[in-house]
């Protein structure tokens, strides 16, 4: 359940680097459309109250003008926030970004291959995901 995925989420940094993993995943098939972004801020918004749309905006909008302004270095800027994630706020992260992959059906290879570089730069094993 995505309340249990998201119930360690307390802090704004933490949230961005949930909202960028999950923001990496929509656009894993090269687009992260309107559907896919209301998607991903309502889903945030319904398991964390305490962050306002705004706020989740506001991360997804970070995320994407790095990468509009420079893919390769704005993708790694995204990765590299998102490493620094350790221990529960990682397992949270990977959660969710497996939830979102998931959530239309079709968790592709791209969206997998994502997950699984994440854990990698996480310290986290890809199979405990069933990766």
């Amino acid at each position: 359940k995505s309340e249990t995925i998201f119930k360690r989420i307390k802090d704004k940094p933490t949230l961005k680097r949930l909202t960028w993993a999950c923001f990496l995943i929509g656009r894993a098939d090269g687009d992260f459309d309107a559907d896919e972004k209301s998607a991903t801020a309502k889903l945030i918004h319904r398991d964390l109250p305490h962050f306002s749309i705004d706020d989740i905006v506001s991360a997804i909008s970070d995320a994407e003008s790095k990468i509009d302004f420079d893919e390769v270095m704005g993708v790694q800027e995204v990765l590299d926030e998102i490493s620094k994630a350790k221990g529960d706020e990682a397992k949270s992260i990977i959660r969710a970004a497996c939830y979102i992959g998931a959530a239309d059906g079709d968790f592709d290879d791209n969206e997998k291959a994502i997950v699984r570089q994440l854990c990698g730069r996480m310290g986290l094993e890809a199979a405990d995901y069933g990766l």
